[in-house]
């Protein structure tokens, strides 16, 4: 990869890695900010909630234990029909009341709104009416609509030092839903609970009066005034606030838990948008990036190409070939030590061409003394040889008289033994000639 490909890609960078450690501290805090605000909205709304449930259960009450104040109920001249026209009228006036009915002790109906139900053994009104007390029931699904409602037991006709009828009124949960619907609007996901976990409001009617999912800790949360907490729901992670609303006074309490909650999704998604929108951002501002490292990378290069082919031709033999860089930064520096450093070596180069010419002649004179020498020690090498072969003939002739000398030699040695031995025969016999005689 040549340098100035590098050059632009540590530009490009050094440029970008701002945007990129800028963009990964916004998204980590933009993160963070996005978290905690789904937390604050869930609990802004979980306050706003609260308020009006308060309001409304508690006007819901008082509602019910004014009918019992009404004359014609109170008033045995008025018939039976005459006070169940009175309780229309009543119902009429408060859209919230679902249905009212006068009880007599025993639990039976006596007169209705709606329909009779029979309740003896209805644990609500049993306690209102052992404790003689407004009690006001849990919430409960309402058979034919599968809407919710709460009901009020007031004791209401007092007989012999002992009341002998209750008033008892259904509250439709629908108008407070309703208000809840309104305050909330798109700003999440509510559930209402009742103490064992049943959810007896949810922003989506399908949920309502089954159970919370167990990924929710309810019983952890029950144990706390308020608080937040996050859960699987639906597939979706839920960032939600809760709180345990306590309503009612010293004579009845309702306890409920209320949950806020909003989609870590939608915050995810928000979060995905931004980052669409800072994708293009630092798309904006990554060309001008690009655009300025060419740009650099060239300034760059230029000199330095203008230094590379000078050095070419110099490495050729050009000692004429100069940086034409007239800048006055380091790069001009680098030209004028360059150009510096080609004058130096021109100097040298001419003269070393000197020095070999001088070089030459003393190789040729040299050449020519040692070409004399040689062919006198050829004439004297000739002349040895013409002696050396002389005396060696001399030597051949001589080394053949002195064989045939040694050959005589070995001829009369020989010569000299026999007679030596014929002496000594000769010798023998005469000594053998005189013994005998």
């Amino acid at each position: 990869m040549k340098f100035r490909t590098n050059l632009i890609i540590i530009l490009i960078l050094i440029g970008s890695l701002p945007l990129f450690i800028g963009g990964g501290f916004l998204f980590y805090f933009f993160n963070s900010y996005i978290q905690n605000t789904n937390y604050e909205r869930a609990k802004e709304t979980g306050d706003l909630i609260s308020v009006k449930a308060d309001i409304f259960i508690s006007n819901a009450v008082k509602s019910a234990e004014l009918i019992t104040d009404n004359h014609k109920l109170r008033d045995k001249n008025y018939s039976t029909q005459e006070k169940k026209e009175a309780l229309k009228e009543i119902s009429k006036n408060q859209s919230f009341f679902r249905k009212i009915s006068v009880v007599n002790e025993a639990g039976e109906t006596v007169f209705s709104t709606g329909e009779r139900e029979d309740w003896a053994k209805n644990p609500w009104f049993l306690k209102a009416k052992s404790e003689e007390q407004t009690i006001v029931s849990e919430a409960h699904i309402i058979s034919e609509s599968r809407d919710s409602a709460i009901t009020v037991f007031i004791p209401h006709e007092i007989k012999e030092d002992r009341y002998v009828s209750y008033i008892v009124v259904q509250v439709d949960m629908g108008g407070l839903f309703r208000i809840i619907d309104t305050a909330i609007a798109a700003k999440g996901v509510v559930f209402i609970l009742n103490p064992y976990g049943i959810i007896i409001f949810s922003s989506d009617r399908d949920y309502i009066f089954e159970k919370i999912t167990d990924a929710y800790p309810l019983h952890q949360n029950l144990q706390r005034s308020e608080g937040s907490t996050e859960f699987h729901f639906e597939g979706s992670i839920m960032n939600a606030n809760f709180r345990n609303m306590n309503f009612g006074n010293e004579d009845y309490e309702l306890n409920w838990h209320l949950i806020t909650a909003r989609s870590r999704e939608g915050a995810v998604w928000l979060l995905s948008e931004m980052a669409t929108y800072y994708l293009l951002l630092s798309i904006a501002f990554f060309l001008p990036i690009i655009l300025v490292s060419f740009f650099i990378s060239r300034r760059v290069m230029k000199p330095l190409k203008d230094i590379s082919i000078a050095a070419k031709r110099v490495a050729k033999g050009d000692f004429n070939s100069y940086a034409q860089i007239k800048s006055k930064d380091e790069f001009g520096e680098l030209a004028e030590n360059f150009n510096k450093m080609v004058d130096d070596l021109g100097k040298i180069s001419k003269k070393k061409e000197e020095e070999k010419d001088i070089l030459e002649v003393k190789v040729k004179a040299r050449t020519k003394e040692l070409s004399e020498i040689n062919e006198k020690l050829e004439a004297e090498v000739k002349k040895r040889t013409e002696e050396m072969e002389k005396k060696i003939k001399e030597y051949e002739k001589m080394s053949k008289m002195m064989v045939g000398r040694e050959l005589k030699m070995i001829e009369l040695k020989k010569e000299l033994k026999k007679a030596k031995e014929k002496i000594k025969k000769l010798t023998s016999e005469k000594e053998e000639e005189s013994s005998d005689n």
